[in-house]
């Protein structure tokens, strides 16, 4: 995976990170098996798919929070099941 193709990545990931996330589909969407997509992922980011994820949805839920969200409607916004927050990876 290229850098490129990398950054292609991550516009997707942050364009889509209100959906659930999995490495397996996101790899095949961009035509990479998941491992090789895995493997090259954390070598360009220094984090697994779902670290990454996972930190980023994090980040978007503390943004959401500082801007006077409600923690209820935050947590309900997830793309995960109920009572897994900031799940869906």
């Amino acid at each position: 995976m290229e850098v490129e193709g990398s950054y292609n990545v991550l516009k997707y990931i942050h364009n889509n990170i209100n959906k659930p996330l999995f490495a397996g589909n996101v790899a095949k969407k961009f035509g990479y098996s998941k491992w090789y997509f895995c493997d090259r992922f954390k070598n360009f980011t220094g984090r697994t798919f779902v670290e990454y994820v996972r930190h980023f949805r994090i980040q978007m839920a503390g943004l959401d929070l500082l801007s006077g969200a409600n923690v209820l409607d935050v947590a309900i916004s997830e793309p995960c099941a109920p009572g897994n927050f900031i799940g869906g990876v």
